[in-house]
C-alpha cells in the first residue's frame, strides 16, 4: 500500500512534490478509500488521476516513481565507478546540475501491515544520503541511516548481518538492495514490495512490452486457469468483437536471435525474446447474409490500437486487483475509449472487485472522469509549469467553498480554473499568410 511519493530535483521537477493517497475526512464516495488497519486511523485512496498541460512534467512523477524502483532493483548491478542511470537532475538551474535527487516513500507492505519511511539521495556516482524507518507504534524507529563519508548507523530494531555488507558496499550501491541480496530477510521483504507490489508502465518504454508478455504468459498458463479466464473475459466483455483468444509459442529462428543484440541490456533483451516467442490470435465470428457461419481468425497486429492496449493491460490489472498491488500507468487513456479508462478506474473504486485493496495511479486527459459522482477531491491531482520547474498539486487545495463535493471537475479543468490546461498563444495564426 502506498501512501505517498516525494521527489526532487529529477528532469522537470526541481522542488520538492509529493503524491499523497492519504484519504480526507471528505465523506463522499467513501468506498473509494480503505482503512489500513482495525483502528482506522490511516485510510487510503484506491486510486488517483493526474491531469496537466503537455510538458507540465506529469509523465516525469510515473518516470520518478519508476526510477526510484529501478535503483532499488539494479543498485547491486552497478560496479565500481559506474554512473548510477536514476540521477537525472533539473537542467534549468546551474545550481541543480551537481546536486542530489531525492526521492522519500511512505508505504505499507501487504504481508507484514508495517508502516515504512524509506529515503534515498544520490547523484551521478554516489549515493550521498540513505535511509529507512518503521513505525513499530505511532512514532518512526530507526532501521538505518547512512550519509555519504560516514559509517552507516544502524537502529536497535535492525537484525541480520549488517557490518560485513557495509565493508562491501559500493558507492553507488544503495545498502537496502546490498544487504536484501546478502539474505537479510528483515530488509528482503522491503526489497520485494519495490519488485513485486509496485507495477510502474512508463508510455514508451519496455515496462509496455513486459506488461502484454506477462498476458500472453497468463493466456498459456496451465497452472493458472483462473487467471486465464479473466483475461479472455475482459476482452470479451467490452465489446471488441473478440470471441476468444488464442496464444502459442513459437521457436526463434536465426534471424531473430541475431537481431537481438548481445550487448542489449537484459531485461530489455527478455521482453523482446519474449515478443517473438508469444503468438497472439483473436477468434472473431464469420457471418454471410447476416447468418453466422463459423469463425475467423486474426493475428492480434491486425486489430486495433485500443484493443491492442487493452490486451497488453489487462493480465496486469486484474492480477494487482487480486494481489492487492500497485499499479501505476502513464497515459492510461491513450488508444481507449472513455468508456474503457472509466471501467478500470470503477474497477480499483469499487470493493466488491478491489477486495484486497489495490491502488492505481494514472495520468490522463480524459476529462470525462472528472466527475463528482465518480471520484472524489482527495483522487485529483495536477501538475502546471512555474518558471519551467513542475509543480504538482490536490483538488483539495482549492477553496472547498468555491470547489464542493458536486463541482462538475471536468467544466472546471477544461475551462481552466486549475490552472492545469495548456495556455495558447494567439501567435499561432501568424504561420499562416493572410489572406488579401
Amino acid at each position: 500500500m502506498l501512501i505517498d511519493f516525494t521527489v526532487e530535483n529529477f528532469r522537470s521537477i526541481k522542488e520538492p512534490q509529493t503524491l499523497s493517497l492519504l484519504a480526507t475526512k471528505a465523506k463522499e464516495h467513501f468506498e473509494n478509500t480503505f482503512a489500513t488497519n482495525p483502528e482506522k486511523d490511516l485510510d487510503l485512496l484506491r486510486s488517483c488521476l493526474i491531469y496537466g498541460a503537455n510538458a507540465s512534467g506529469k509523465s516525469n512523477i510515473v518516470k520518478a516513481l519508476n526510477e526510484f524502483k529501478m535503483i532499488i532493483l539494479r543498485s547491486t548491478d552497478l560496479k565500481i565507478g559506474q554512473a548510477i542511470p536514476s540521477y537525472e537532475p533539473f537542467k534549468l538551474d546551474l545550481s541543480c546540475s551537481k546536486a542530489p535527487t531525492k526521492f522519500e516513500m511512505e508505504f505499507i507492505p501487504r504481508k507484514d501491515g508495517i508502516r515504512y519511511k524509506y529515503l534515498i539521495e544520490i547523484t551521478k556516482f554516489h549515493v550521498e544520503r540513505e535511509e529507512l524507518f518503521f513505525y513499530p507504534k505511532s512514532q518512526p524507529a530507526l532501521l538505518f541511516s547512512r550519509n555519504k563519508g560516514e559509517a552507516i548507523r544502524y537502529g536497535g530494531y535492525l537484525q541480520g548481518k549488517k557490518k560485513n555488507i557495509e565493508s562491501e558496499l559500493l558507492e553507488n550501491n544503495l545498502f537496502l538492495s546490498k544487504a536484501a541480496n546478502s539474505n537479510n530477510k528483515q530488509l528482503q521483504e522491503i526489497y520485494l514490495y519495490f519488485r513485486s507490489t509496485l507495477n510502474v508502465m512508463v508510455k514508451g518504454t519496455v515496462d509496455e512490452l513486459i506488461s502484454k508478455n506477462r498476458t500472453s504468459r497468463a493466456m498459456l498458463s496451465e497452472k493458472n486457469k483462473a487467471l486465464r479466464n479473466k483475461v479472455e473475459t475482459l476482452l470479451i466483455s467490452v465489446d471488441t468483437g473478440i470471441t476468444a483468444l488464442n496464444v502459442s509459442r513459437r521457436e526463434m529462428d536465426d534471424e531473430i536471435e541475431n537481431l537481438l543484440a548481445s550487448d542489449m541490456p537484459k531485461v530489455l533483451k527478455d521482453a523482446m525474446t519474449d515478443n517473438f516467442v508469444y503468438r497472439t490470435r483473436t477468434i472473431h465470428k464469420l457471418y454471410e447474409d447476416d447468418r453466422e457461419k463459423g469463425t475467423v481468425t486474426f493475428d492480434l497486429s491486425e486489430e486495433s490500437e485500443g484493443t491492442i492496449k487493452l490486451y497488453g493491460i489487462s493480465a496486469t490489472i486484474i492480477e494487482t486487483l487480486l494481489e492487492g498491488s500497485i499499479l501505476v500507468i502513464d497515459e492510461i487513456d491513450n488508444s481507449l475509449h472513455p468508456h474503457i479508462t472509466a471501467l478500470i478506474l470503477k474497477l480499483f473504486n469499487d470493493p466488491k472487485t478491489n477486495r484486497n485493496n489495490a491502488q492505481l495511479i494514472a495520468v490522463t486527459h480524459d476529462a470525462s472522469l472528472l466527475d463528482p459522482k465518480f471520484v472524489r477531491r482527495d483522487q485529483v491531482w495536477f501538475t502546471k509549469k512555474v518558471q519551467n520547474n513542475t509543480e504538482l498539486y490536490s483538488l483539495v487545495e482549492f477553496d472547498k467553498n468555491e470547489v464542493r463535493a458536486k463541482t462538475q471537475f471536468g467544466e472546471w479543468y477544461l475551462d481552466g480554473r486549475f490552472n492545469a490546461v495548456p495556455v495558447i498563444s494567439k501567435s499561432i495564426y501568424d504561420i499562416f499568410p493572410e489572406i488579401e
